[in-house]
């Protein structure tokens, strides 16, 4: 019968809490990898995805990026409309087709908002994936 001390408790509890933060970490890059690779933008997809809550994705994300899912899904789109028209030679238009924007004018201005440069600017900024 082992005998559970206080220092034995609080060695369980750090461990309970790092297996939980690696745990966190795993479900974090596991959730960017399926946005890459399924090209899912969409957060309830995602959640569907991995079988996660909205508020958990969010809570996963604000401790792993400290941003909310919502602006790490906006750059992975911005830089692959990026990707695309300095590599693949897309057009802004094709490029905002491909990713799901509503339109060319909608990818620029959220490419103007978050970096402060149109979609031109940002290829010619450097970039690749």
């Amino acid at each position: 019968l082992m005998r559970i001390t206080w220092r034995t408790r609080l060695e369980m509890e750090e461990q309970s809490t790092l297996s939980s933060c690696d745990q966190d970490a795993r479900m974090a890059a596991q959730a960017v990898k399926v946005m890459r690779e399924e090209r899912l933008w969409q957060i309830g997809e995602i959640c569907k995805r991995l079988n996660v809550s909205s508020s958990y994705l969010y809570k996963l994300f604000m401790r792993a990026f400290h941003q909310s899912p919502s602006e790490f899904i906006m750059q992975e789109r911005l830089r692959r409309a990026r990707y695309l028209m300095t590599e693949k030679g897309y057009t802004v238009a094709s490029a905002a087709e491909e990713l799901g924007f509503s339109s060319a004018s909608h990818l620029s201005r959220q490419c103007k908002r978050v970096y402060g440069l149109s979609p031109t600017q940002l290829g010619k900024a450097g970039g690749g994936e």
